[in-house]
């Protein structure tokens, strides 16, 4: 009779052991798979765009693999008066309807950080026309990008953008100092699905656009 019921225990053992190696794999079949960052049908490089500093064209200083291996980064800094601007040419786009993406550093310590200023100070022009910012991925802690300061995250434009052949895509830091560092301007022909947070319209839902900044000055 013990022998039987140490059996019948050892079996019990044995189907409780086969039981929760089942639901382990099952949790592990069920578990989404982690996201990879989409790809985008054009990236144009901060090595090929234009700074403008107080309205005059210059080379921008690139701050080399800030966004990882060959991913590279442009400081814009805000001034008083006429507003700096990052320029990038769509010289080898294929015309078409593009959703925009912008690698960033966050402007300021925090994971919230790119949430609380981006869409208001970090404006974003096709041509003359704004744009608004509509969401962003996740931002990652310093830890595990290559600059190793702040977070860095995407901000996109989800609503697609009809660019041709010598249309610019203008960003403009809208304040008188900081400023945030930049990545590669990235088109995508289809809306990426790795968002993890939208942003709200800026300016109470009317941004507004910049057409002219005036300054007093010495007369010569």
């Amino acid at each position: 009779m013990t022998g039987h019921l140490q059996q019948e225990r050892d079996q019990g053992c044995a189907w409780r052991r086969s039981g929760a190696a089942v639901l382990v794999l099952g949790a592990m079949l069920l578990a989404p798979a982690p996201c990879a960052r989409a790809l985008p049908s054009h990236e144009l490089p901060v090595d090929g765009a234009v700074l403008v500093v107080d309205g005059s064209n210059t080379a921008p200083t690139v701050q080399r693999d800030v966004f990882g291996a060959g991913h590279h980064g442009v400081m814009l800094t805000g001034r008083r008066g006429i507003r700096n601007e990052l320029r990038y040419v769509c010289r080898d786009v294929l015309e078409g309807a593009y959703c925009i993406g912008l690698p960033v550093v966050t402007p300021w310590d925090g994971y919230f950080s790119i949430g609380e200023a981006d869409a208001w100070l970090l404006h974003i022009y096709h041509n003359d026309n704004r744009l608004v910012w509509t969401s962003h991925t996740e931002p990652l802690p310093p830890e595990k990008v290559a600059g190793q300061f702040r977070y860095q995250a995407e901000l996109r434009v989800d609503q697609p953008v009809r660019l041709r052949p010598g249309d610019v895509v203008r960003f403009v830091w809208n304040a008188d100092g900081g400023g945030q560092t930049l990545g590669a301007l990235r088109l995508y022909a289809q809306r990426p699905d790795d968002a993890v947070g939208e942003l709200e319209p800026p300016d109470g839902g009317k941004p507004r656009s910049i057409w002219l900044y005036a300054e007093w000055g010495e007369t010569e």
